[in-house]
């Protein structure tokens, strides 16, 4: 009898620990922030998506390769945005920020906006459920020769039967922010897809290649040292060439709100 109480006292001591354990598992699930799944893609488009082959009805121009570099992505709440305008400075870290409201992806991203890639890949994979005011990208000359934008494309001269190659480039070093009207609203338990984009008819509008400078190779160098006013008069188009927003369609362009 003695033995029989004594497995009986076991076997309810050990359903009671499976108990306990259970209830902590089950505590510690509850716990657990859902986080909202997202991806994000940089990428370059025309007013017809035309590259390699195909001219491009707004500029006359025949893109062939377009490279970035970015050495960092973050993402900011309305949250974070209001304690900087409210003054809660008590709340912002040595660099101004508020850390629990902002988040920060670093490294050396080279971006293929044509092949629409990166390497290495942009691994956003999750990020806490919230509405993201903005995106600020940080563009660096990381790319070879110390630059930070390639772009080549093909230009057909007036009244010419032969193309004339032309390889534009930019050693900016720039803090770009990029705003939704309604921000990024971002979901839990949900593939939020995230999408940048640059319109390389917008970058080179109004571009005048007429009495530019052809090198000796007869290639048309468009950067700071060389035919520098064309140069300048793109880099001013830089910002409102670039638009951002969801693409939860997957259509490869920016959701209409």
């Amino acid at each position: 009898m003695k033995k029989s109480i004594r497995i009986f006292a076991q076997s309810v001591m050990l359903a009671a620990t499976i108990f306990l354990q259970a209830c902590d598992d089950d505590s510690e699930s509850k716990n657990v922030t859902p986080m909202a799944s997202t991806t994000l893609k940089i990428k370059a488009v025309t007013n017809e998506s035309s590259f390699g082959n195909e001219r491009t009805e707004a500029t006359g121009l025949i893109f062939k390769e377009a490279f970035l570099g970015v050495t960092e992505i973050e993402f900011e709440t309305l949250e974070e945005e209001n304690i900087e305008d409210e003054g809660g400075f008590e709340d912002l870290d040595q660099d101004g920020e508020a850390d629990d409201e902002e988040i920060e992806f670093e490294g050396t991203f080279v971006i293929d906006l044509i092949d629409e890639s990166s390497e290495p890949e942009i691994d956003i994979a999750e990020l806490s459920p919230a509405i993201y005011d903005e995106i600020e990208f940080e563009v660096m000359p990381v790319l070879s020769d110390d630059k930070t934008m390639i772009v080549t494309f093909e230009y057909l001269p007036d009244g010419a039967t032969e193309a004339t190659m032309v390889e534009y480039s930019n050693n900016f070093e720039l803090e770009i922010e990029l705003e939704a009207g309604k921000g990024f609203n971002l979901k839990q338990d949900y593939l939020n897809k995230l999408l940048v984009i640059i319109n390389l008819d917008e970058l080179f509008a109004d571009m005048n290649l007429e009495n530019a400078e052809v090198d000796d190779d007869d290639i048309i160098r468009i950067n700071n040292s060389s035919n520098a006013s064309i140069a300048l008069a793109i880099a001013n188009n830089f910002q409102g060439a670039i638009h951002s927003g969801k693409d939860d369609n997957n259509d490869g362009q920016i959701d209409v709100e």
